[in-house]
């Protein structure tokens, strides 16, 4: 399939000028992947182009312009939305397909892509690998493609169908966002034609995957397959927003405790399908509480200790990361407190008295200057008595900066 077929290449040119849009390129084959970026989650900004580009694997030489001509390598789902998301009408509950949608769980874990290359590069004609939502080359992508490893050798890759993409979920520690699952490792979520974008059904996809399944001789799969409910035919009665509650209800408290929701697909022939996502309400509680936490935000509240994240309701690994950033900014701050408590120390036995008050003040400072520019500032507060102010001054110079170790940043938690 041809970029071309698949949305106005113009309006993505103007999109990726604007930022809306962006592109990575592979860093060896001639290859690149289309993504729409965070602006478009903050302004919600989802034009048809925008949503096609989830993670868009194009043919593509880097540097080059992005042409009607590009090949469509893999084709991941439609942008989808939650259910009743206010500016979508499409996924409005009056809205929905009059179809009995498939029930599969929502995996929090990183968006994958399976991509496959017909490219010769000395002894290799054929490449394949897994791309997350944004990125060839992520520790998401990278976990992903070394997964593929025995469905390669053993030839259990060309199970796949050919017209067809593969998308999964990347659940690996490393990566973890809330849910806590037993194993690492891809999970099949749905094959995708590349032409219509239209979904194999459940029970097809099943078959597919039952093949790959077979390939490993221990019983134990190379990859999963999403679990998919059967609610029964009294589920259906109720709204779809009462799919999440209901099943709350039915299984317990404890049994969604670990879950992040369900992926609700109404199949439209002929084109891709209207997914919804309906997620419990603790995860959506924990997944607004700590994703995009950063440094700085633990700065601002190091001094609480209530501080909402350090609390016993998230989950383990995010608590044990932020108290490693609180426990770094309480060293870095009495550190930074005992040196300047020695200099102004130092300085004031060392600097001779004077009966005029503000000339001893200027003698202090000059002599603090000398020894330290950066901190002589503080510690003449410190000596001037003003205990409070110094200690702000000193929380001040050791405000993390950059954004390098935001908690989670790869899709928000999609």
């Amino acid at each position: 399939m041809k970029l071309g077929k698949l949305l106005d290449v113009e309006m993505l040119r103007a999109f990726m000028k604007d930022g809306f849009i962006l592109r990575r390129n592979h860093p060896t084959l001639p290859l690149a992947i289309l993504n729409y970026s965070n602006s478009c989650m903050f302004q919600d900004f989802w034009p048809e182009v925008v949503q096609q580009c989830r993670g868009l694997v194009i043919g593509a030489v880097r540097d080059h312009d992005v042409c009607d001509d590009c090949d469509v390598i893999a084709r991941p789902f439609h942008k989808f939305f939650n259910l009743n998301h206010s500016s979508e009408p499409l996924y409005h509950e009056g809205n929905l397909p009059a179809v009995v949608p498939t029930v599969t769980e929502k995996m929090d874990g990183w968006f994958g892509i399976l991509w496959k290359l017909n490219y010769a590069v000395g002894d290799k004609a054929v490449h394949y690998g897994v791309a997350s939502r944004g990125s060839f080359e992520s520790p998401g992508a990278d976990f992903a493609t070394a997964k593929l490893g025995k469905l390669i050798k053993y030839g259990a890759i060309d199970e796949f169908p050919a017209g067809y993409s593969a998308v999964f979920e990347i659940i690996f520690k490393a990566g973890r966002i809330v849910v806590d699952y037993p194993y690492e490792g891809l999970v099949l979520l749905a094959l995708v034609n590349n032409e219509t974008g239209e979904e194999m059904p459940y029970d097809e996809l099943r078959n597919v995957w039952a093949k790959i399944a077979a390939y490993a001789a221990d019983n134990r799969p190379w990859i999963r397959l999403v679990k998919a409910h059967n609610l029964g035919s009294d589920w259906y009665d109720r709204p779809p927003h009462r799919v999440a509650q209901a099943f709350e209800a039915e299984q317990g408290e404890l049994k969604v405790k670990n879950m992040e929701g369900f992926v609700l697909t109404y199949p439209r022939p002929g084109t891709f399908p209207i997914k919804v996502k309906i997620k419990f309400e603790d995860y959506k509680r924990l997944h607004k509480l700590i994703t995009g936490v950063t440094p700085q935000m633990i700065w601002g509240a190091v001094h609480d200790p209530m501080a909402p994240w350090m609390g016993s309701a998230v989950p383990a690994h995010f608590r044990e990361w932020a108290i490693k950033w609180r426990d770094d900014l309480y060293n870095k701050f009495h550190a930074d407190l005992i040196n300047i408590h020695a200099i102004a120390r130092e300085v004031l036995l060392n600097t001779e008295m004077s009966s005029d008050t503000e000339q001893h003040r200027k003698r202090l400072f000059e002599a603090l200057n000398a020894r330290d520019t950066k901190v002589a500032s503080i510690a003449m507060t410190l000596l001037n008595g003003k205990v409070y102010e110094a200690h702000q001054a000193i929380w001040k110079r050791i405000r993390p900066v950059g954004r390098e170790d935001v908690f989670y940043r790869e899709g928000q938690g999609e």
